[in-house]
């Protein structure tokens, strides 16, 4: 188990020491440790800061297929009910402190790898963010999973469950306005995989690498009114943190990937305002703020 721990620590770090990669806390990247045994990063907590003794939660991620399973027969999609059911899934192992497991846990719990590692990388983004995104991911890639825009937590977790039962072991999934997922067997291999995904998106539009001080920031009320992904609501839309160096991140990440598309010629699509209201007044979105705060 210490060695699965130190390779899920060593992931959170590598792919949270990059801002082209993650802001603030988002992001989630999870080891199965045994047939029922998963760690995950846990909610609010910033990858980099990730450590072998602290910010992970484990879950028994059996249990979460089976209630996913059972949410879609009976439940008809209640995303406080289904949050409500991951946490009470989080097991308890010493020494560990025992802290509230991502929103996303539902399908790092389904994808039938050991390792899997959420980005919200902003190469990815520049596709999954505009209209010709699938298409010229399938210039890049011969084989990837590509789901529409659904909201954080069950809604999300439910749409990769319902395209997983078409798909052979997708490695790659892209998600349109939020992120990417990539996942394997070999905590260093898919960390490189991670970083050679990114870059082939990077070298096909040509487009130069991320840097927070060559970035120009779009005026804050447009932001408000285009929405790109979710995080963006979280962090970027919120008076209380509308200053801090987490938004300030958010708006570069927002800024490179719709300065990309409008330089490549691309269509950028945009959250729904429907969306938008869902995803500022979500429980776990409200808890990841509070622990961002502190």
């Amino acid at each position: 188990m210490k060695e699965k721990i130190a390779n899920l620590v060593k992931l959170s770090r590598e792919v949270g020491a990059h801002l082209d990669y993650v802001q603030g806390g988002g992001g989630n990247i999870s080891v199965k440790i045994s047939n029922d045994l998963m760690a995950i990063k846990a909610s609010g907590y910033e990858l980099k800061n990730v450590s072998e003794q602290s910010g992970f939660a484990f879950v028994n991620h059996l249990e979460i297929n089976q209630k996913i399973s059972e949410f879609r027969q009976n439940e008809n999609g209640s995303d406080e009910k289904f949050s409500a059911a991951v946490k009470s899934s989080g097991t308890e192992i010493a020494p560990y402190p025992q802290l509230r497991p991502s929103m996303e846990t539902g399908f790092h719990s389904l994808l039938p790898f050991q390792y899997v590692i959420h980005s919200h990388a902003v190469y990815a983004a520049i596709l999954a963010c505009c209209l010709e995104g699938k298409k010229i991911a399938q210039e890049i890639f011969s084989d990837f999973l590509w789901i529409d825009y659904h909201n954080p937590g069950w809604q999300l977790t439910e749409a990769i469950f319902e395209n997983l039962k078409n798909s052979k072991k997708p490695k790659i999934i892209f998600l349109q306005n939020h992120g990417l997922i990539v996942a394997g067997d070999d905590a260093d291999e898919l960390l490189e995989f991670h970083k050679q995904v990114n870059q082939k998106i990077q070298d096909h539009l040509n487009v130069s690498p991320f840097k927070l001080t060559d970035v120009k920031i779009f005026d804050l009320e447009l932001m408000k009114k285009n929405v790109l992904f979710p995080d963006q609501i979280v962090f970027g839309l919120s008076e209380e943190f509308a200053k801090s160096q987490v938004a300030q991140h958010i708006f570069a990440a927002y800024s490179y990937i719709r300065q990309s598309i409008e330089k490549s010629g691309l269509t950028p699509i945009f959250v729904s305002q429907k969306n938008i209201d869902f995803v500022a007044n979500m429980e776990s979105e409200k808890y990841r703020k509070e622990v961002a705060k502190k």
